[in-house]
């Protein structure tokens, strides 16, 4: 099933929200600088460091979520599922017998 695209009232709405969002934010920004928590503003910079680190690992090491990446990690079809280890490649890919798909493919590692 194909996807609608956004209507034109739908993505202005998320624009105004997003440019209320950062005036909000740089609202908060010069409260904590010159008001009676300017301490905290101190602390922004590394707060923000740990959280960037923090984010960047969970993207790393986090497992992949599509079943895609997921199937083509694992040496299948990335359509039906079907195991291509024993298939033999193309210059280019493999084609699985199953359904067709045509892909680029690594095959499954030895190691894993």
């Amino acid at each position: 099933m194909a996807k609608r695209p956004a209507s034109l009232m739908a993505r202005m709405t998320a624009i105004v929200a997003v440019l209320i969002g950062l005036m909000l934010i740089a609202l908060l920004l010069e409260f904590l600088r010159y008001g009676p928590f300017s301490w905290i503003y101190d602390l922004l910079p590394s707060a923000m460091l740990v959280l960037l680190v923090a984010a960047g690992a969970v993207f790393v090491f986090s497992p992949p979520t599509n079943r895609s990446t997921r199937r083509y990690r694992q040496g299948l079809c990335i359509e039906c599922g079907y195991d291509l280890t024993g298939s033999d490649p193309s210059r280019d890919g493999v084609t699985c017998p199953e359904c067709g798909c045509f892909q680029v493919w690594r095959g499954r590692s030895e190691d894993a």
